[in-house]
């Protein structure tokens, strides 16, 4: 049931990009794959720092959401540009 629901997914992935409503390029999709799991490893790394000296995080998400925010709210107020 996944396999078809995942072969599903794909044909209906290709037949939208083929109907030229959005670019596909393979260096496109790895670029932004990589830009956007970068917080997410640097999130695991901090983990597994605070696994190893003993300590238990469990609030690693919310550290970063709350670094966003700020982020936001500081970029807003000084009006700088983000681009996401």
């Amino acid at each position: 049931m996944i396999a078809a629901v995942l072969l599903c997914f794909l044909i209906a992935l290709l037949c939208w990009a083929d109907a030229g409503k959005i670019p596909l390029s393979l260096v496109n999709l790895l670029q932004n794959t990589v830009v956007g799991s970068i917080p997410l490893i640097l999130g695991a790394l901090a983990g597994c720092l605070c696994e190893r000296s003993g300590v238990i995080n469990i609030a690693i998400e919310g550290q970063l959401l709350l670094g966003a925010f700020a982020a936001a709210v500081v970029g807003s107020a000084f009006g700088v540009l983000c681009s996401a």
